[in-house]
């Protein structure tokens, strides 16, 4: 009974994880299409609001607008980065390097904790922490980034050592362990739902056609606005 609330919670963070983990892939698509397509615009308009900020912080020298003509810098060489990015692979081509920056992270860190050279005086410890780092392992070595990070949550969650029996003797670590878990499930559904009202979301879930009818009209706009800040560059 024990075990099943925990198994249960589990199977639903899976879920949750699983979902949450295709919403960001939308947005990030979004994004990098972005970035892609309407990069070049994107960096012009940048630009040219940086150059206004600076002109203005030259003529006022006021604080407020020499912080501004540093925020616009700062925003236009921030938005180079992301188009640079965009350009080094196709618009919907997951991000592989981040993927396995974080899967090398995740991966040394578990080791880090549950080393079963760590539990040397603890033979049943050392039981437990040597399967889960052959799981690990196995894991790591498929580039299984979503198994590797079941597993680094898990130990996070304080369930690498939990058995029925240690959850039928101590009902303290029950009630810790189910409430680490309901708060992980919690901060799940709420990530899920924002995600789910971003505009990238929004749009990546439409068709292919709804898709390039709002990028020509993003192109349109900013076509426009670009023309309207080269204009007041150009008046003194």
């Amino acid at each position: 009974m024990h075990t099943q609330t925990i198994s249960n919670l589990l199977t639903q963070l899976a879920t949750l994880e699983a979902e949450k983990k295709r919403l960001q892939s939308l947005v990030d698509s979004y994004y990098r299409r972005l970035h892609h397509q309407l990069g070049e615009l994107l960096t012009q308009i940048i630009q040219l609001q940086e150059q206004l900020a600076t002109r203005r912080a030259g003529q006022t020298r006021r604080r407020s607008d020499v912080e501004a003509a540093h925020q616009a810098r700062a925003c236009f060489e921030q938005t180079q980065h992301r188009v640079q990015e965009a350009l080094a692979h196709t618009p919907t081509e997951p991000d592989a390097v981040g993927d396995e920056t974080e899967l090398r992270k995740l991966y040394r860190q578990a080791v880090a904790q549950a080393h079963p050279d760590l539990f040397f005086t603890e033979p049943d410890k050392q039981e437990r922490a040597t399967a889960f780092i052959a799981q690990l392992n196995e894991a790591y070595g498929r580039k299984d980034l979503m198994g590797v990070r079941q597993l680094a949550q898990q130990l996070q969650d304080g369930l690498l050592f939990l058995d029925e029996t240690t959850l039928h003797n101590d009902p303290e670590a029950l009630q810790q362990a189910v409430e680490r878990l309901t708060q992980r499930k919690q901060a799940l559904e709420t990530d899920i739902q924002t995600l789910r009202q971003q505009e990238g979301y929004v749009i990546m879930s439409q068709s292919p056609t709804e898709q390039a009818a709002h990028f020509d009209r993003l192109q349109k706009n900013l076509q426009e606005h670009l023309a309207i800040l080269a204009q007041s560059l150009d008046r003194p």
